[in-house]
């Protein structure tokens, strides 16, 4: 059995991305991102606990519950908002306490990106004193136009807004699939990037 590293989750996110592309475009005939974004979180999460069957999940997580999990109440900066809510937290299957959080969002966009980062490196930095939650990841699935920057620019461009928002106490890896142009019921002029960003706190090290 894989054991559950960062980069083995990773790549298991990649995997079950690839599933869900290859099976919706079987059964409906449509491309990936005419699906429910809640489609691609129950993929990631029976893909990663097949592989590693130490991981348990939860969906919709709420900031104030995961916090509650270690007995701390954190007092919420704006940007979180009241109520705000993870869209999947892996977790221990034998305790059921958190491991990793993680976001799914069907662009690539600045705001976007910008908005996750903050809320996961507010979790990282935070006083749970869990290691594992020092670190989470976000998962792009975006439909990019062959007139359009160049993919690799544009992920490039997404780790540098990453890491300026995080700063240097915080490393910023990257794992990627582009699919061909058409493929997948996508337009000839557009093609499918899955992209999973990692972020990790590595000032207590």
């Amino acid at each position: 059995m894989p054991r559950a590293t960062e980069g083995n989750i990773k790549k298991s996110i990649i995997k079950a991305i690839d599933k869900a592309a290859k099976e919706i475009k079987k059964l409906t005939g449509e491309h990936l991102r005419k699906s429910p974004e809640y489609i691609l979180n129950v993929y990631i999460v029976k893909e990663i606990c097949k592989i590693f069957q130490t991981i348990g999940f939860r969906f919709e997580m709420r900031f104030s519950d995961l916090f509650r999990v270690f007995n701390i109440t954190p007092r919420f900066p704006k940007y979180i908002g009241e109520g705000a809510k993870f869209d999947i937290v892996l977790t221990s299957r034998r305790t059921s306490r958190p491991r990793h959080v993680i976001e799914v969002k069907r662009s690539i966009s600045n705001r976007q990106i910008a908005k996750e980062t903050k809320r996961i490196k507010f979790v990282a930095e935070s006083n749970h004193g869990s290691r594992r939650l020092e670190k989470g990841f976000i998962v792009c699935v975006a439909r990019i136009k062959e007139r359009g920057r160049p993919a690799e620019t544009l992920i490039e461009n997404r780790a540098k807004i990453i890491r300026k928002i995080v700063g240097l106490r915080f490393t910023v890896t990257e794992l990627h699939k582009m699919y061909e142009y058409g493929e997948l019921g996508f337009a000839k002029n557009e093609r499918l990037i899955v992209v999973v960003f990692e972020i990790k706190n590595r000032s207590n090290r």
